[in-house]
């Protein structure tokens, strides 16, 4: 049995470019999102007394002082995190801890485990609220629905809404 290297040849060339054109359209897909509008974000948040946080897990946090509620917020899907700004202040203003996961390409999908990582970084919150937008909310169903036994002994978790 022969081989015929010229065809073999032309299947890996067509392979090869087949796979790089689908990297690269993903790559671009994932790479493009929708920017926070800063200017409106500094004129909405300029005098409130709650600031953004950055914890050791790179989400974003609007503390509550002695809060014992906190809310996990999963951002649309190729939506920046920090145009959730508003709504973060909005509920620490409230008595509610906020903490908006940022997520890997800012596609919730990545990362839907992510609550759980939020929950054992903050201990003394003892009831939690997750919610979010679009893909976020969609994701944050699936977690809430996910989330392990030993989370739901210890913690009041609920969905708050999405899409």
């Amino acid at each position: 049995m022969k081989l015929n290297i010229n065809k073999l040849s032309k299947k890996s060339i067509i392979f090869i470019f087949f796979t790089l054109s689908l990297i690269t359209l993903f790559s671009i897909y994932v790479l493009t999102y929708y920017p926070a509008d800063l200017n409106t974000l500094n004129q909405l948040t300029s005098n409130n007394t709650i600031k953004k946080q950055i914890d050791k897990n790179n989400n974003i946090v609007f503390k509550s002082s002695n809060s014992s509620t906190g809310f996990i917020f999963y951002p649309g899907g190729k939506v920046d995190e920090n145009a959730y700004d508003y709504l973060g202040i909005q509920c620490a203003n409230r008595g509610i801890t906020t903490i908006v996961a940022t997520m890997p390409f800012n596609l919730a999908v990545f990362d839907i485990d992510s609550a759980e990582d939020v929950i054992v970084e903050y201990p003394e919150i003892k009831q939690w609220y997750i919610g979010g937008h679009s893909l976020g909310g969609s994701m944050a169903a699936i977690q809430a629905s996910n989330t392990p036994e030993k989370f739901k002994r210890h913690y009041s978790f609920r969905i708050l809404f999405n899409s």
